[in-house]
C-alpha cells in the first residue's frame, strides 16, 4: 500500500514497535521493520514505487510513490 504525506501527520506516524515512545512529534521517519528492528533493510525501485523490505524475512516495511520531474520541464 503506498504511503502519502498525510499518512505521516498526527497519529499516522507513531512507531509500531511495541514499547517504543517515538511518535509523530518531529515529523521524522525511520524505516525499520517491526519483525526484525535491528536488521538491515532492502530498497527496490520498480516503476515509480520505492519499496523498503526487511532483509531477513522480506516483509514489506513501506512503499513510496516517486514523483517525476517531467511535468516541471518547460
Amino acid at each position: 500500500m503506498p504511503l502519502y504525506r498525510e499518512d505521516f501527520e498526527g497519529d499516522g506516524s507513531k512507531c509500531a514497535v511495541p514499547g517504543c515512545t517515538h511518535g509523530g512529534d518531529t515529523c521524522e521517519m525511520y524505516l525499520h521493520s517491526v519483525c526484525h528492528p535491528c536488521a538491515p533493510t532492502w530498497a527496490r525501485v520498480r516503476g515509480d514505487v520505492l519499496t523498503i523490505e526487511c532483509a531477513i524475512c522480506r516483509r514489506k516495511i513501506g512503499a513510496f510513490v516517486l514523483a517525476s520531474r517531467a511535468h516541471d520541464r518547460p
